[in-house]
């Protein structure tokens, strides 16, 4: 009797069960059933940045949520099939006994345990069957050559993480999608969100679809998942898919030429006497008419000297140039290059005429700030290359690529992104803005205005989106909590905003400044960028798995507690006297670590063989600075030697990843310049998670106590620890140019809070 009854119920129950799963969830509708079984191991991505789609593929393997976990795994960004050698480092410190895949490509110097190649569409079939056995739902996004088409993946892929699902590519003109529809009947999928507005006739008729034709769908079902995922949302990207472009190349032509050239000079008394020959060179230069991007390059070749060739002896070579109306449009000095060498380049757009090209140089002892002396003898070939590429159009990427980051960076944190090729600087407008013009607004303030109505658009559409979360009640989460805005672009693509300056003294012009983009402080702005694509896929690899590199902090391993203060001569004796002996004495009841470096220890020698910046958790540097160099050092007979360039740093092997702030002059300056010759960028390469420096000139350490009172005391990110900064101290022009280079969210070990979770949502 009672087996009957039992048998009864559980016959009603699979009747209910089968009529409730024939009625369709309807259109725009999310399933977050979690009937997934996933093919997961301790793996290390290295995904070609040939195919911006390559990164979008492996990001929902390497990021990846259910309700109660959160799976992290490296993804690092690998150029010209190369894996640079701190990327080989990364990878030993984090796991060795990771399996190590690669995507898209083969390394030419460096063994993997898997290699998978192919176009992107196939290979988003072979991923999604290998890491996903049986998978209820699916992302689909068109791939074609458009922007647009790419704007809409990246905007959609972070959706792939937070619901745990494969990406399948497909193409919208294709007839023939029978690759596709087998893998969709393989891993028993029944639900998909599809990207586009042209969807593939036949999966209508046995699958549900929720459809997400433009961004702005896209944006709303995100968030949905953001909110069913999290109940909270930190975290927003901008970026610039029209990165992954290359220029528009019309035509391309290359000059070289020698001049020989040779002096011995004396520096006494503050004057300089040239004792034979001569010093500086200078060239004429013929420009047509056209839309170039035009660069030289000036090496030093069989050079004699009385002094040796290397050591710290230095040979400083600079070069500037200037237009036929004889503005500056471009300069650059060998301390943030080469040795013996350096380079300039700049955006022309139809200004024709003659140019002028000067150089000059110097090997041998030079010092005294206040009264200048030295000796300098050197006799060489100078050898100048141009180069000069035609364009059909103004874009012009400073730092090709950096949106294939965004979707991993933005899945980590939990957060959205908002693409759009319109927040790019040199665009077809611009063109007419900057008709008979040869430099950019960092040079030439007459083109700040259109620059700072890009600024104001980005910062229009960011409040559009961001209007989004009040229908998911996410709005005040983030409006007034962490808030952390990730500006993942150069100063081209995502433009800085140019406050008026009146420091005319400058060859640069303006103040510029993110802080626009922080919403008058609601939000931490960072932007995050390093010498390239593959070298910023590091950098927040660093960031995130901050912990793991660092290594837990013991009695014997005193680099977690190090801080390291370091003051120029010159003003920034004032700072090191009244900032940094008192605070660093002040944080040692916290169980830092301090040392004070001053006069007698600043030089490069001293700090290189001290170990200076590369040995510790936090470094703060006050003293003379540039966007290529900072100079500690320049009351002795050699101070020039003693100076620390881009060229020094990037050569340097930062131990862990650390903390620089500096309110040094221009070190953090990174609109107009090439990246490999920024300090600020350079320091980043070498192994920094963040840096915090000013764009132009400002003379003033205050703030700096706010600063790194709320990063110990408070236990703040560096873009909250900087937000809240400004929301006190308004000083300028330290206000305005002051800026963050990293992710907003990064958050440093410290004695009294340990390690942060570094933004993840479910930590």
């Amino acid at each position: 009797m009672m087996n009957t009854y039992l048998h009864k119920i559980l016959i009603f129950i699979l009747l209910f069960t089968l009529i409730i799963s024939s009625f369709p969830l309807g259109q725009g509708s999310i399933n977050y059933s979690e009937k997934n079984t996933f093919m997961e191991s301790q793996s290390i991505y290295l995904v070609s940045d040939e195919h911006p789609y390559y990164s979008l593929l492996i990001s929902p393997l390497a990021c990846w949520y259910t309700d109660n976990e959160q799976s992290l795994q490296p993804l690092l960004i690998v150029q010209e099939k190369t894996v640079s050698a701190k990327q080989q480092d990364f990878i030993s410190t984090f796991k060795s006994d990771s399996t190590i895949i690669s995507v898209g490509f083969t390394p030419t110097n460096y063994s993997v345990d898997q290699t998978y190649i192919g176009s992107p569409r196939i290979l988003s079939y072979q991923l999604a069957k290998d890491y996903f056995r049986k998978i209820d739902k699916a992302l689909l996004v068109p791939i074609d050559e458009t922007i647009d088409t790419y704007t809409r993946a990246l905007l959609s892929t972070p959706l792939a993480s937070y619901l745990h699902m494969p990406i399948l590519l497909y193409n919208s003109n294709q007839k023939n999608h029978q690759e596709l529809f087998s893998t969709l009947k393989s891993l028993q999928v029944s639900s998909i969100y599809v990207v586009g507005s042209t969807i593939p006739s036949k999966l209508h008729d046995s699958y549900e679809i929720i459809e997400m034709k433009n961004a702005h769908d896209i944006q709303e079902v995100v968030l949905s998942a953001i909110n069913h995922r999290f109940n909270k949302m930190d975290y927003v990207t901008l970026t610039n898919p029209k990165d992954v472009l290359p220029l528009n190349l019309q035509d391309e032509n290359k000059e070289l030429m020698r001049v020989p050239i040779q002096h011995t000079s004396l520096y006494l008394f503050g004057r300089k006497f040239i004792l034979s020959g001569f010093d500086t060179v200078t060239k004429k230069i013929t420009i047509p008419s056209g839309i170039h991007k035009y660069s030289i390059k000036l090496t030093m070749e069989e050079t004699t000297s009385v002094f040796p060739k290397e050591g710290s002896i230095p040979v400083f070579l600079s070069a500037t140039l200037t237009n036929p109306n004889g503005r500056i449009i471009a300069y650059g000095h060998s301390p943030g290059y080469r040795n013996n060498a350096t380079f300039i380049e700049t955006l022309i757009t139809n200004h024709s005429g003659e140019y002028t090209l000067t150089t000059s140089l110097f090997h041998g002892y030079r010092g005294g700030y206040f009264s200048l002396r030295g000796l300098s003898d050197v006799q060489t070939n100078l050898k100048i290359e141009q180069h000069m590429q035609t364009l059909n159009d103004a874009h012009y990427p400073l730092i090709s690529g950096l949106s294939q980051n965004a979707a991993y960076l933005t899945s980590a944190h939990g957060g959205i992104i908002l693409a759009d090729e319109q927040f790019s600087l040199t665009d077809e407008k611009y063109l007419e803005i900057a008709d008979h013009h040869s430099t950019g607004p960092w040079y030439d303030e007459t083109l700040q205005k259109y620059n700072n109505e890009k600024v104001n658009l980005i910062i229009s559409r960011l409040q559009e989106n961001l209007s989004l979360l009040k229908n998911h009640d996410l709005y005040q989460g983030y409006m007034n909590g962490s808030g952390w805005l990730a500006l993942l672009g150069d100063t081209n693509m995502i433009p800085m905003y140019y406050y008026p300056s009146n420091q005319t003294h400058l060859a640069e012009r303006g103040l510029p400044s993110d802080n626009p983009y922080s919403l008058n402080h609601c939000l931490s702005p960072g932007r995050i960028m390093s010498y390239t694509t593959s070298d910023t896929s590091l950098l927040i690899g660093r960031t995130l798995f901050y912990e793991q590199l660092c290594g837990p902090p013991t009695p014997e391993d005193e680099w977690h507690r190090k801080f390291n203060f370091v003051f120029g001569e010159g003003f920034g004796e004032t700072g090191g006297f009244f900032h940094q002996i008192p605070y660093a004495n002040a944080i040692e009841s916290y169980g830092f670590l301090t040392v004070v470096y001053g006069d007698l220890r600043n030089s490069r020698q001293a700090a290189e063989r001290l170990k200076v910046y590369t040995d510790a958790n936090y470094v703060e540097y006050l003293g003379h600075g540039d966007w290529f160099w900072f100079t500690p050092s320049i009351y002795g007979f050699n101070s020039i030697g003693q100076s620390i360039g881009a060229s020094h740093v990037r050569a340097w092997d930062i131990n862990r990843p650390n903390v620089f702030l500096t309110s040094a002059c221009l070190m953090g300056r990174v609109d107009g310049v090439p990246p490999q010759m920024s300090i600020a960028l350079s320091f980043l390469y070498a192994g920094c998670n963040a840096f915090v420096g000013s764009t132009r000139e400002t003379g003033q350490e205050s703030g700096l106590t706010v600063l790194e009172d709320h990063l110990i005391l408070d236990d703040y990110s560096l873009g909250e620890a900087l937000r809240g900064e400004k929301r006190v101290d308004t000083v300028t022009p330290t206000y305005y140019v002051r800026c963050l280079f990293g992710d907003p969210a990064f958050n440093p070990y410290d004695p009294v809070h340990g390690f942060s979770d570094q933004g993840m949502p479910l930590s």
